[in-house]
């Protein structure tokens, strides 16, 4: 658990390299298309997700989690369970426009990590809460949507000819800290929801989180978060 912490907070650090690149922007109708389809990737309504979570510290090690959400994209809010695979909580939070944590084992506790939980939480299933800054052709020639994050920063969604996509989280110094992507086109479910992704933390000590897909259940309106 101290190594978790430990490189949770380093991650939090600014990466020395991976700058925000150019984005060569498309005309209206084709950028409005393009802002559409990586609105997308994101799961709409409520629901419950339920993954087991590999976590892979860089000294090479790995330690498995299993990691519970229940969210509304409508309301814009979830409820967040982290623990062992014997059940025991190790972390606890929601999140509707302000972060309240219920439980934290030390030294899960500490200032930054689980504020950095919830925003990596927000990134995975949430759509940018602000509208399409430019859309349009990265240097790659790959279908990119760019958005203004309230940090200053920026998030850019990428979109793979063959299905797949990737976000990108950059500080407001343009430097990448997350990226989040499907581990192969094999992984996009006919429903759209992600069965394997990949979320890494780049950084001077990065990390990186492979969450297979147990469950995904859609919850009524009235059992919503």
């Amino acid at each position: 658990m101290k190594r978790l912490a430990f490189i949770l907070l380093l991650a939090l650090l600014p990466p020395a390299c991976a700058r925000l690149p150019e984005i060569r922007e498309a005309e209206p109708a084709t950028a409005q298309r393009t802002a559409a389809d990586c609105a997308a990737i994101f799961p709409r309504g409520a629901w419950q997700f339920v993954h087991a979570i590999q976590f892979f510290p860089p000294d090479g090690s790995s330690q498995t989690l299993v990691g519970v959400v229940r969210l509304s994209s409508e309301a814009k809010r979830f409820h967040c369970v982290m623990m062992t695979i014997e059940g025991l909580v190790l972390f606890e939070a929601e999140y509707d426009g302000a972060i309240r944590i219920q439980r934290a084992i030390a030294p899960l506790d500490k200032p930054g990590v689980a504020q950095g939980m919830v925003e990596d939480i927000r990134l995975i299933f949430f759509a940018p809460g602000q509208p399409c800054l430019s859309a349009g052709l990265s240097q790659g020639q790959t279908r990119t949507c760019r958005y203004p994050l309230a940090d200053g920063g920026r998030q850019d969604i990428l979109l793979a000819p063959d299905g797949t996509w990737q976000i990108q989280r950059y500080s407001p110094g343009r430097r990448l800290v997350r990226s989040i992507t499907p581990l192969s086109s094999q992984d996009i479910q006919p429903d759209g929801l992600t069965g394997r992704l990949e979320l890494k933390a780049h950084g001077l000590v990065g990390y990186r989180l492979v969450m297979r897909l147990m469950e995904a259940v859609p919850i009524e309106k009235a059992g919503e978060p």
